[in-house]
This record gives C-alpha cells, sequence and structure tokens, in this order.
C-alpha cells in the first residue's frame, strides 16, 4: 500500500499546499522508504542552494531526513527537530493499522531567535560565511511550538478518515 491509495493525487496536493502555507515551508509526500512522490512550495534561497548541492545535499539534507524517518518509523509519531543545518524539519507519518506507508513533511524554516549553522553549511556548499548570511535573510522564521501543533493536527487529519486506521 502507498499514499496514493489512501488518497488521489489531487487531495495529497491540497494537504501540501495547505501545510506549506502553514508553516512558510516545502512540504512533500514520501513513500515509506522516503522518496519525494511529490512536493508543494517554493525552497527559501537558502535551502535551493543546499539542494543544488549534490554534497551539500548529502551531508545536510538526506542525513536529517534518513534519521528523521528511521525514528518516525520506529515511534509511528511525528517528529519536529532542528536539522544539520539548524533549519527545522518535521515529519508526520501517513499510517494504516499501525503499518506507515508514507510521511509527509517539511523542512526549511529557521529558529526562531536562533542563528543558523552558516560555518557548517558554508563548509558543505563551499560558499562563504557572509553568501550564507546573505541567503539566510530570505529563510521564514517558525517556533517549535507552532510546527509541533500543526504536526499533531496533521496525523489526526491525514490519518484520521483512513479506514482502519489506528494512530
Amino acid at each position: 500500500m502507498e499514499p496514493y491509495d489512501l488518497k488521489t493525487e489531487k487531495e495529497w496536493k491540497e494537504i501540501l499546499a495547505t501545510l506549506s502555507f502553514k508553516t512558510k515551508m516545502t512540504a512533500s509526500l514520501t513513500d515509506r522508504k522516503g522518496n519525494i512522490i511529490q512536493s508543494k512550495g517554493e525552497y527559501c534561497p537558502l535551502c535551493a542552494t543546499i539542494r543544488g548541492n549534490k554534497e551539500s545535499l548529502a551531508f545536510i539534507c538526506s542525513q536529517t531526513s534518513q534519521s528523521m524517518l528511521a525514528e518516525v518509523m520506529e515511534t509511528g509519531k511525528p517528529i519536529v527537530d532542528i536539522g544539520e543545518a539548524g533549519l527545522y524539519r518535521m515529519v508526520v507519518p501517513i499510517m494504516v493499522r499501525r503499518e506507515i506507508i508514507g510521511t509527509v513533511s517539511v523542512c526549511g524554516c529557521a529558529v526562531e531567535g536562533e542563528e543558523i549553522d552558516e560555518f557548517y553549511i558554508a563548509k558543505q556548499t563551499g560558499l562563504s560565511e557572509n553568501e550564507v548570511l546573505q541567503l539566510a535573510s530570505f529563510t521564514p522564521t517558525c517556533k517549535q511550538k507552532d510546527v509541533k501543533v500543526i504536526a499533531d493536527q496533521l496525523l489526526q487529519t491525514i490519518n484520521s478518515d483512513v479506514f482502519g486506521a489506528e494512530t
């Protein structure tokens, strides 16, 4: 079973659009292995730069994605955490009868009141710290408690209308 067995492509697109709007982050639908099936929202300039570089994508995005996916697969609960670059990432499981068939995730929001790890990002992307700081000035900020509330609401929304779903 996969996410498109539960909802249509259009329904997932609407969920992702709403989520991206609420969180100011790019929202993605993944299969159980973490492969992106569908995304909605624009990456901020900093995230677009990180994702556009094969090495920084591997060291910044992929490491965080894999560790969070592993935790969600083990616990069956949403997770909101700060990734390698100092940006928020949220992963919410899609479950049918306690089996996780995919996830909905968002990433790319700076922690309100905190600085991103410009040194680490500069090292991984090959940019100067000043260039990273300039890109970071366009990165939206959010509060962890707000993202956590959205994660819990999303868990209920995507799993409550699934026949036989037990969250």
